[in-house]
């Protein structure tokens, strides 16, 4: 009887540890390691990296301008093929953290891109 109730138990266990992983979504928390260093700032190289994958070469350029403005940001033309796209990661009182991106324009396509990463204050 003993080992009866211990495989209930262990049963029990396992649909609930079971339950538990399938509930878990570390994926913000992920993606947020991978972009921004321990101390909270954005890593230029890892978004530089992260956005030329997204947005290869050849990419047309209104695809990258919806994502910009989808995240709160704005793009403007300028001089010598190149377009500049700024959005903010983080706004406090008198502070933000903002991401800066050059893009080199092929053909109205995306050439290459570079990320630098900034911020305001009062």
């Amino acid at each position: 009887m003993r080992g009866v109730s211990m495989l209930r138990l262990s049963i029990a266990a396992f649909a609930v540890l079971s339950l538990t992983a399938c509930l878990m979504n570390q994926t913000k928390e992920v993606a947020y390691r991978t972009l921004f260093s321990d101390n909270g700032m954005p890593d230029a190289k890892a978004f530089t990296a992260a956005l030329s994958a997204k947005f290869p070469p050849g990419t047309a350029v209104n695809i990258f301008e919806k994502y910009v403005a989808a995240n709160g940001g704005a793009c403007h033309e300028r001089e010598g093929a190149h377009l500049r796209c700024e959005f903010a990661t983080r706004v406090r009182p008198c502070e933000s953290q903002m991401l800066g991106i050059d893009i080199t324009l092929e053909a109205g396509a995306i050439g290459t891109l570079m990320v630098k990463a900034g911020g305001l204050g009062c």
